[in-house]
């Protein structure tokens, strides 16, 4: 029999109420270590109790025997649609592989038929983005059932679920005691200019592997471990590729510290000593669930991989992360360090090193998040580099210089006492050289007028035109009148007695002088065209 938390229960009764009130496409959201898994049995329970048939997706292996052994302590009878596992596909309630069904329900000639569900559970929702995704729903729906999504961060899902049911935040789960606070330090980060973006938002690997695996990146991983996990109580690394974290994998065993490696395919364990041969055995859910116990106990100290262990993985027993990459997406970073969150009994904090400029990048992992219908991982982003460019530079938190601790406001640093004005960033060049970087890394940006707006919006067009017939100065000035005329322009002189430019800015009255005009004093350059003359030679 389930105890609910409150939360839970409120979530539970707010999904389906909506479903009776004939919403369709439900997207519910709580953190990392909220227990999804009894919140998915209890609306399993209600729709059995309703007599309703549900298909439960998942789109990882490892997940299915995590989900049939919650339903078995349940005693909630179900079905296995997964390649690999004997069907039986009498019972009303199927846990169905995403992958294994588009592949045998969606294709020309169907192997099967998709599971007629009145209720559609979808687990870790941000993960379906295969194109069959919308196919697949779009049934579902067209059959008469409610489709339900699970997942932390609920962004760029809008295409799929048209409602959102927000169960609990970080606070809430601390005050519960189902969170643990996190100590978050940030020792250094790298030169992040020129690193490009993907079409999802993360940054391009090579780049970030280029700028993680310089030859003193390891150096400083190592001496922070130690620092902030003095005790090596058990950890794990996000390394900026598959091979980078076998990299640091190594590095942790060269230095006498047990590490191992996992990924999609293969678990890594070193070298063997005499020949020098990799010890690597099948990521398969045996050998997972074996490397997970090591962990537990504490023969493994450091799990490194890359992004393969942002979901699914049920470790309360770290206390450790180094984030030795760079999350260009708020999703992939909060299901990462969100590892960190679950509540053991042996500790009172966890502790996360960031090596890759991703707690001001997209904020504390302890922090409460507003989660709304619509936002996608770049509205979020530019939402939070507009805040900080208009002077919101809390948002980037203080570091503090002597101990490198990240805290949301003060002058005094919680972990080590000292005082300071400024925030302190250490940013490691490519060379592998340390430059020492104060206060926002987002810069406040020089508001302009609506004026002055007004006029680069004409100006820049002219200026980079290719026409044969671009505009003149003259044609620019005039048209700028023409559209501007309730900004009264007008020429006017500076205080040097040159011809400039002007308008009256509305909302204070004051006369601007606009930042480009042609040179003073060379009247001929009203006839020329606009991109004949260059900006350097324009009055700012």
């Amino acid at each position: 029999m389930l105890t609910p938390r409150p939360y839970q229960q409120n979530g539970h009764n707010e999904i389906f109420s909506k479903i009776d009130s004939g919403q369709k496409r439900i997207c519910t959201t709580a953190p990392t270590g909220a227990g999804k898994g009894y919140s998915i049995t209890m609306d399993i329970q209600e729709a059995v109790k309703r007599g309703w048939r549900v298909s439960l997706y998942t789109h990882r292996s490892v997940l299915i025997p995590q989900l049939s052994e919650v339903l078995k302590k349940q005693n909630i009878a179900h079905g296995i649609r997964a390649s690999g596992h004997e069907p039986d596909l009498n019972q009303n309630v199927q846990i169905s592989m995403w992958q294994t069904e588009a592949a045998r329900c969606m294709k020309k000639n169907p192997r099967w038929n998709l599971h007629d569900a009145d209720l559609v559970l979808i687990d870790e929702a941000h993960g379906y983005t295969a194109s069959t995704t919308q196919k697949i729903i779009d049934h579902h729906i067209g059959r008469g059932a409610a489709v339900v999504g699970y997942t932390a961060t609920p962004v760029d899902l809008w295409h799929l679920f048209d409602d959102l049911v927000v169960i609990t935040n970080n606070s809430e789960l601390r005050a519960t005691g189902a969170h643990l606070p996190c100590w978050e330090f940030a020792p250094d980060e790298p030169d992040s200019k020129g690193i490009r973006r993907a079409s999802n938002g993360e940054f391009v690997e090579k780049d970030v592997e280029q700028r993680m695996l310089i030859p003193t990146i390891f150096g400083r991983v190592l001496s922070n471990y130690r620092k902030n996990n003095p005790f090596q109580m058990p950890g794990i690394l996000f390394g900026p590729s598959v091979e980078g974290s076998k990299y640091f994998c190594d590095e942790f065993l060269g230095a006498g510290i047990s590490a191992a490696h996992i990924d999609a395919k293969q678990i890594y364990l070193g070298r063997d000593e005499k020949s020098g041969a990799p010890i690597v055995e099948a990521s398969n859910n045996h050998n997972r669930q074996s490397l997970f116990d090591r962990v537990r106990a504490g023969e493994i100290k450091m799990l490194c991989n890359r992004f393969v262990l942002t979901e699914g993985l049920d470790l309360p027993e770290l206390h450790f992360c180094s984030l030795a990459c760079m999350f260009g997406s708020v999703k992939t970073y909060l299901q990462a360090a969100g590892r960190l969150q679950r509540a053991h009994p042996s500790m009172d904090h966890t502790c996360m090193n960031d090596h890759g400029g991703n707690v001001w990048r997209h904020g504390s992992i302890n922090e409460d998040r507003d989660w709304q219908v619509g936002l996608s991982s770049k509205e979020i982003r530019e939402e939070r580099v507009s805040r900080m460019e208009q002077g919101e530079t809390e948002l980037a938190g203080i570091t503090c210089p002597k101990c490198h601790y990240v805290r949301l406001s003060g002058p005094t640093c919680h972990q080590c006492g000292h005082t300071h004005v400024r925030s302190s960033r250490t940013v490691v060049q490519l060379d592998g050289t340390l430059k020492r970087m104060d206060g926002c890394p987002i810069k406040k940006k020089r508001q302009q007028s609506d004026a002055v707006k007004a006029w680069q919006g004409m100006y820049w067009p002219s200026y980079n035109s290719k026409n044969a017939h671009s505009m003149t100065w003259n044609q620019l000035w005039s048209r700028f009148k023409q559209k501007n005329s309730h900004l009264h322009p007008h020429i006017s002189k500076d205080m040097h007695g040159r011809k400039r430019l002007a308008v009256v800015d509305p909302s204070t009255s004051q006369i601007v002088n606009l930042p480009l005009h042609p040179p003073v004093g060379d009247t001929y350059t009203w006839s020329l065209k606009v991109r004949d003359v260059p900006t350097q030679q324009l009055l700012k």
